[in-house]
């Protein structure tokens, strides 16, 4: 009888939590890059092809990119939370089961994830309208009261602890929309700027990726077609970059689905608890999410008094660069 395969360690450091997200996506790499082609690829085509400009641009009218309608941004808006959801839930997947020494199929993982797609999309809906909300009340306050900029460090934490394991949770948890975003925020606040540095890590990296491979898409394009308008070099230029995103998508789903199991084992004993059940077989979701309520502590005050700090000085600095640019282009324009 063959024994189950041991678990991998479910905490890390910070540099071991890059290196293991990349070598878990070097590992499975056919099988991601594979799942997110699947998704994006005909959304992307579906996406173009119901946009009256990708028609306009095929038939050489200029500035076909600048026409949208209401209607066509609402659809839109559907297909990328219908992409969301589709790449984000088996990712999520694909990440958690590496860490029990299963590698899963794409087929696998649609089916094991299959049941939280609506869960995940009301859930973020949820969560976009609950950001929403929290925007416009800090844009009114600070409107009517300009001293109300020192909020600033209560919504941003608010806000990225809410977010930051929100698709781990609503996908291996046994719990709905709303009880995800405050579980998730729960979550985040433990090890919140792991969360940030892990956030600005990775969005670097994207920036560069995109800027590297992008461009270069970019300049082909347009030294190539150089017979053809404007609009139609953008389309090839949206379209490849699409191709591009495939490769990048990936990467933040798989880092905080660690950084989930990180935050767990460290908090919450799961390693311990997953050991102790005698079920190989056994998951987060075979355990009852702890009663998570939404409140601030000592340590949450800490950290937003530091995000506030930072939020006056980059305020500060900002509007100062901004007034020292409008005032040398006023002189310019003399």
């Amino acid at each position: 009888m063959n024994e189950a395969p041991s678990r991998r360690p479910m905490t890390f450091t910070f540099l071991e939590l890059l290196d293991r997200t990349f070598r878990l996506y070097r590992e499975n790499f056919l099988t991601i890059v594979g799942l997110v082609a699947m998704v994006s690829i005909p959304i992307t085509i579906i996406s173009l092809l119901l946009n009256p400009a990708t028609s306009a641009a095929l038939s050489n009218q200029p500035g076909a990119f600048s026409r949208t309608t209401s209607p066509l941004q609402s659809l839109t808006g559907l297909l990328s939370l219908i992409e969301v959801v589709l790449i984000y839930a088996p990712l999520t997947y694909i990440a958690s089961e590496y860490l029990f020494n299963h590698k899963v199929t794409i087929g696998e993982a649609f089916r094991a994830t299959r049941s939280r797609f609506t869960k995940m999309g009301c859930g973020i809906i949820l969560l976009g309208v609950f950001v929403l909300v929290i925007i416009v009340i800090a844009a009114v306050l600070i409107v009517a009261i300009p001293p109300a900029l020192a909020l600033f460090g209560i919504l941003i934490y608010i806000i990225v602890a809410a977010y930051s394991v929100f698709f781990p949770v609503i996908t291996l948890e046994d719990i709905g929309p709303s009880t995800a975003i405050t579980r998730s925020y729960v979550l985040g606040k433990r090890r919140f700027w792991t969360v940030v540095g892990l956030g600005i890590i990775l969005a670097i990296i994207t920036l560069i990726v995109e800027a590297i491979l992008g461009g270069s898409a970019a300049v082909l394009i347009y030294s190539t077609t150089p017979g053809r308008n404007s609009s139609s070099q953008l389309l090839l230029v949206t379209f490849l970059n699409s191709i591009i995103s495939i490769f990048i998508t990936p990467i933040s789903p798989i880092a905080f689905t660690l950084l989930y199991y990180d935050i767990r084992a460290r908090s919450e004993g799961l390693d311990i608890m997953l050991d102790s059940s005698g079920n190989p077989a056994a998951r987060p979701s075979d355990f009852s999410s702890p009663e998570t309520r939404f409140r601030l502590d000592g340590h949450d005050w800490r950290n937003i008094a530091i995000l506030t700090a930072i939020g006056l000085v980059t305020g500060l600095v900002g509007s100062g660069l901004i007034r020292a640019f409008v005032e040398q282009y006023s002189r310019t324009l003399r």
